[in-house]
């Protein structure tokens, strides 16, 4: 895992590529009662709220017994839906890959719905989670199938590699998951099931590892934010993914730009009594690009609080793209650091540098208005314009972004369009235009 450096406001740095959310050990001293980290095996241990170092047994619940593995289940309801978070245990001795379907029943004993769903490879002693998805709300009672098989050949289990830290903070828990194991592993993704003092399921959560593709490299750390229910006692974690023995299944799409190719500046400004973060991605590389850019905000303690991730379509060779996040807690952040995960774009081609704009502000209705012209030979398409507006010392004051397109949502060559985004507050001294558009 590559060692990460901190960003400054309007700070220019060189990141680590290829990784989103990398991470270096937490270092620090760490209070229960702000911040408590909590490490143990992803095989659906329980971890308590109120005494992290408590392992609390397993909650009672109806298990089903197949021939070599386990399974139960619990089922949640919201306003449109009903879901149901199955788990499954392999109790055999040989390595099992198993399908599954449910059926979904109302208190009438009529069916409500069914779905269907692929569990992850499972070595002895492993466990897993799928959820299945009814749209109707009245479902009371779930039957599952399971048709377990022994492995293909070409998939290779995983769960015991991962290891999982999750760090509690005000509402919210901050999880961790590095990849032990020698092998890249694709598709991870994380069910976080949420319990009562009293064993009841009372909620659950749903989260997305890695880069682009979901894939996390040998000994490499990704970062996800869950928000809690407001009463919980204690929150279990199951993890899957795939991981192929040919590896090559994920060399796609991988490119040969390093670390050095990417150049990121930071902003902080105040919007609406909060502070909002941007970084300006500038692709130095000679490739064309999709990023996915993560942000993780640490304390003045250096521990980790707040995590976050969005995607730029396509950056290409000298362009520029931006990221935008906000935190709700924004004044807990001391500092923060940005990762990429980057991927080979095919698909669409980037046509910023055949683009032309001019910009007005219009003082009899608070607005800032912004033309785009197409100097190309053929249409444009996603014409993104972000506008960074500065005071005389260079500070950033306000962020603003919008969509410049016809009714077709394409500019056609030659034509130009305009929209406009409302301007208030101090007036800016100088502003910067970052145009991002694409063609197919």
């Amino acid at each position: 895992m590559k060692r990460l450096m901190p960003l400054i406001l309007t700070m220019c740095i060189f990141l680590a590529g290829c990784g989103i959310y990398r991470i270096k050990d937490v270092v620090g001293d760490i209070s229960p009662n702000d911040f408590v980290p909590q490490r143990y095996e992803p095989n659906g241990v329980s971890v308590s709220s109120t005494d992290p170092d408590t392992v609390v047994t397993d909650d009672d619940h109806d298990v089903n017994v197949g021939n070599g593995y386990e399974y139960w289940g619990y089922l949640f309801h919201n306003r449109y839906s009903s879901e149901y978070v199955c788990v499954v245990k392999n109790t055999s001795r040989q390595t099992l890959e198993l399908e599954a379907n449910a059926i979904g029943y109302s208190k009438s004993g009529n069916a409500a719905g069914a779905d269907q769903g692929r569990l992850t490879i499972l070595a002895p002693g492993e466990e897993t989670a799928v959820m299945f998805y009814f749209s109707s709300t009245e479902v009371s009672d779930v039957k599952v199938e399971l048709y377990p098989s022994t492995t293909n050949g070409y998939l290779d289990p995983f769960i015991s590699d991962m290891e999982i830290e999750d760090f509690v903070y005000d509402g919210r828990i901050v999880e961790r998951l590095t990849n032990k194991k020698n092998k890249r592993i694709s598709a991870v993704t994380t069910i976080m099931v949420f319990f009562d003092t009293d064993g009841n399921p009372i909620g659950f959560e749903h989260g997305d590892f890695g880069g682009i593709g979901g894939i996390i490299d040998s000994k490499e750390s990704f970062v996800e934010q869950y928000e809690t229910p407001k009463e919980y006692d204690h929150y279990k974690v199951y993890v899957s993914g795939w991981c192929y023995i040919d590896q090559s299944r994920t060399d796609r799409d991988r490119p040969s730009s390093t670390d050095d190719d990417f150049e990121v500046t930071e902003y902080v400004f105040n919007r609406d009594k909060e502070k909002n973060r941007i970084a300006v991605i500038k692709n130095n590389s000679d490739e064309i690009l999709t990023f996915m850019v993560g942000i993780i905000g640490y304390d003045k303690k250096g521990q980790m609080i707040s995590a976050d991730k969005t995607y730029i379509s396509v950056i290409g060779p000298g362009e520029e793209g931006v990221a935008e996040f906000y935190f709700f807690d924004e004044f807990d952040i001391d500092h923060a650091e940005y990762h990429l995960d980057y991927k080979l774009e095919n698909y669409y081609v980037p046509m910023a540098r055949y683009t032309e704009y001019s910009c007005e502000y219009l003082p009899e209705t608070s607005e800032f208005a912004v033309s785009v012209t197409n100097t190309a030979d053929e249409p444009i398409q996603q014409v993104y314009a972000h506008v960074l507006f500065f005071d005389e010392n260079d500070n950033l004051i306000k962020y603003a972004s919008t969509y410049v397109m016809g009714d077709d949502y394409t500019i056609a060559p030659g034509a130009t369009e305009s929209d406009s985004i409302y301007y208030y507050g101090d007036m800016y001294d100088h502003y910067k235009v970052i145009i991002e558009a694409v063609a197919n």
